[in-house]
C-alpha cells in the first residue's frame, strides 16, 4: 500500500481577478505575490525531504498545493514550479482555480496534461470553483460585482475538450438554497454530456456567521432544502437505482476529516510554515498558536519541527467526541481550523478537534440525513 504525500499548500499570491461574496480575503489591503527568495527556499526544502530517510519513512513524495488569491493570475510561478519537478516522479501539483482567466496558464496544462508520477497519479490535478449558474452569478462575481458564470463554463468545455484533467468543486451560500435544483440540474447536464463532476456537492459556507440565526430561521433554512430535495427526488431514485449512490453528494454517507497539519502544511508570505491555508486568515493570536515551522530554518531543523508537528496530531487524525459518534448524520464535513478559532477549550489538540462546535451545521447535516432516509425508503 502507498504511503501519503505531503502536501505543501503555498499561498503564491493574495490577488484575485473576481471579487466572490463568501470570500474571507481582505481586498481592501496591499495584496503581496509570494517572494522568490520563499519559492527558492521551498524547494530546497523540498528536496532535502524527498532525500531523507524519516520523511520518506511516513510519506512517498510531495504534493504542492498553489492557493491564493487566485493562483492563474502568477502562471509563471506555476510553470516554474512544474518545470522544476518535470522529471521527479515524487512530485505532483494541484492547482486551484476560479477559472475565470486560464490564459497564461493554458499552456503549462496542456503541456503536462498527460505526465503521470510514481503511482500513476496525475502530474497535476486542477480544480475549477463552479457553483451552477444560478448561484453562481449572485456569489462569484468580478470586480464591477458582474456574475461569472458564463465564463467559468466556457473554461470548463474548454478543458473537457482538450482532455484536461480537472473537477469542478461548488460552494453555497444559506441564502442561496433556494437554487439547490437549479444548480443540480445543471451538474447533471455536465456529467451526461461532458462525462466530468459524477455529482453535486456543494461545500455549505461555513466561513460566514450565521450565529445569529435565531430557531425560527434556521427551521426556514432546513425547509428550503427540504423543499429542493422533493423537487430532485424522481431524479435522485432513478440514479440511485442506476448507480447505488445519490448524484447530490450531501444524501451519500460521508463523513470526511481533514489530514491538516499533519499530512499538510501551508507556508505563508512571510515564510511562516501554518497549519494550512485557513490559518492564514485566523486572528493574530490563533495564527500564531497554528505556526509550526519556518521555511527559512535549516533543513535539520525544519525536518525535526515537521516531523514534531506530524506527531503531535496524528494522534488526533480519527478522533471523533462523544456527541459526534452517537450522531445519526451519514454527511458531515469539518474543518479543524475553523473549529479552531470558535473553539471556547483552551488546549490546542481539543480546540483543533471541536468537532461539536459547528453551530447551525450539525442541525443542517442531521436534516439532510432525515431527507436520505426518506429517499431511501422510496427506493
Amino acid at each position: 500500500m502507498n504511503k501519503p504525500l505531503f502536501a505543501f499548500d503555498l499561498n503564491i499570491t493574495q490577488s484575485c481577478n473576481l471579487r466572490c461574496k463568501y470570500c474571507i480575503q481582505d481586498f481592501d489591503k496591499k495584496l503581496k505575490v509570494m517572494d522568490p527568495t520563499i519559492i527558492k527556499h521551498v524547494k530546497q526544502k523540498i528536496n532535502f525531504l524527498l532525500e531523507n530517510k524519516a520523511f520518506r519513512n511516513i510519506y512517498d513524495g510531495v504534493v504542492v498545493f498553489f492557493w491564493g488569491g487566485e493562483p492563474s493570475t502568477q502562471p509563471k510561478i506555476i510553470e516554474d514550479f512544474i518545470e522544476y519537478y518535470k522529471d521527479n516522479d515524487r512530485v505532483k501539483f494541484y492547482i486551484y482555480s476560479n477559472g475565470y482567466n486560464l490564459k497564461g496558464l493554458y499552456p503549462t496544462l496542456l503541456k503536462y496534461k498527460t505526465q503521470k508520477i510514481f503511482n500513476n497519479e496525475n502530474k497535476y490535478d486542477l480544480q475549477i470553483s463552479f457553483d451552477g449558474t444560478a448561484s453562481h452569478d449572485e456569489d462569484r462575481v468580478d470586480i464591477n460585482g458582474k456574475g461569472t458564470a458564463s465564463k467559468v463554463k466556457k473554461t470548463i468545455y474548454e478543458l473537457a475538450s482538450d482532455n484536461i484533467n480537472f473537477g469542478i468543486h461548488p460552494t453555497l451560500a444559506l441564502k442561496n438554497f433556494d437554487k439547490i435544483f437549479d444548480n443540480y440540474m445543471e451538474f447533471k447536464e455536465l456529467a451526461e454530456e461532458l462525462f466530468i463532476c459524477d455529482s453535486y456537492s456543494p461545500t455549505i459556507d461555513y466561513l460566514t456567521d450565521y450565529s445569529y440565526l435565531t430557531k425560527e430561521q434556521l427551521e426556514a433554512v432546513k425547509n428550503k432544502i427540504t423543499e429542493q430535495v422533493k423537487k430532485i427526488a424522481k431524479y435522485e431514485i432513478e440514479y440511485y437505482k442506476k448507480h447505488n449512490r445519490f448524484f447530490l453528494g450531501w444524501l451519500n454517507n460521508h463523513k470526511a476529516l481533514c489530514g491538516a497539519a499533519y499530512n499538510l502544511q501551508a507556508v505563508d508570505q512571510d515564510g511562516s510554515v501554518r497549519a494550512c491555508h485557513g490559518a492564514f486568515y485566523l486572528n493574530e493570536k490563533d495564527k500564531q498558536e497554528l505556526t509550526f515551522n519556518s521555511i527559512f530554518y535549516s533543513n535539520e531543523i525544519f525536518l525535526e519541527k515537521l516531523l514534531q508537528t506530524y506527531n503531535n496530531f496524528h494522534k488526533y487524525s480519527n478522533y471523533i467526541p462523544d456527541e459526534c459518534k452517537n450522531c445519526y448524520a451519514t454527511y458531515c464535513m469539518k474543518c479543524n481550523t475553523a473549529k479552531f478559532s470558535n473553539s471556547k477549550k483552551t488546549d490546542k489538540y481539543e480546540k483543533w478537534s471541536d468537532y461539536t462546535n459547528q453551530g447551525y451545521l450539525c442541525e443542517l447535516y442531521r436534516h439532510i440525513t432525515k431527507l436520505r432516509y426518506g429517499l431511501l425508503k422510496l427506493i
